[in-house]
């Protein structure tokens, strides 16, 4: 078992193969999603926000979503599937909105590893309104913050991070994206 550091925190989670790899053919469907629907920096800059869909955490709890790049205000640094090196997080929603996270190597046989030690997960996200905007309420056993959500569109995922992780805070420190897709491999806690 490799331990690695994952960013969120200073959080030190075990990466586990899981059971059943799809293999390369999968790697290269998300792959191939990635390039297709990649945001050039100035256009993902430019978004304005759009109306959510009511039914948003069904969505999200539909597909995986795979980190596709953002923009970081702090550092003013975008990036983009170019610069992962063929390594890809991708995230998936359990049915009580619980955040599972896996990875992709391409470089590596293509295994997919999961983060998920924990049942419920760490991390549980639910959709709230608040001053008309929709936000991911993203909630742990010690904190909770609010993000915004942009927009979805097309399969497209946008929403902003906050410095303070309050709704009603607009100083914005990160713009990230994520592109829906299909559940291609199965995955339960009994791994």
């Amino acid at each position: 078992m490799l331990i690695i550091c994952i960013l969120s925190g200073l959080t030190v989670l075990a990466q586990t193969p899981i059971k059943d790899q799809p293999g390369q053919t999968y790697f290269d469907m998300l792959e191939k999603v990635l390039i297709e629907k990649t945001i050039p920096e100035k256009d993902l800059l430019a978004l304005k926000p759009s109306p959510i869909p009511e039914n948003f955490m069904d969505t999200l709890k539909k597909y995986d979503w795979v980190y596709a790049g953002g923009y970081t205000y702090i550092e003013k640094y975008y990036t983009d599937y170019k610069k992962f090196y063929k390594e890809y997080k991708i995230m998936r929603f359990d049915d009580n909105g619980g955040k599972l996270e896996f990875s992709i190597n391409g470089y590596q046989n293509y295994v997919i590893n999961h983060f998920n030690q924990k049942n419920p997960p760490h991390s549980k996200w639910s959709i709230v309104k608040a001053n008309s905007n929709s936000f991911i309420l993203n909630e742990t056993s010690s904190e909770k913050e609010s993000q915004k959500i942009l927009s979805y569109n097309n399969g497209i995922f946008i929403y902003l991070i906050t410095k303070s992780g309050k709704t009603t805070d607009n100083a914005v420190a990160f713009r990230e994206y994520y592109v829906a897709i299909s559940k291609g491999f199965t995955w339960s806690y009994n791994e």
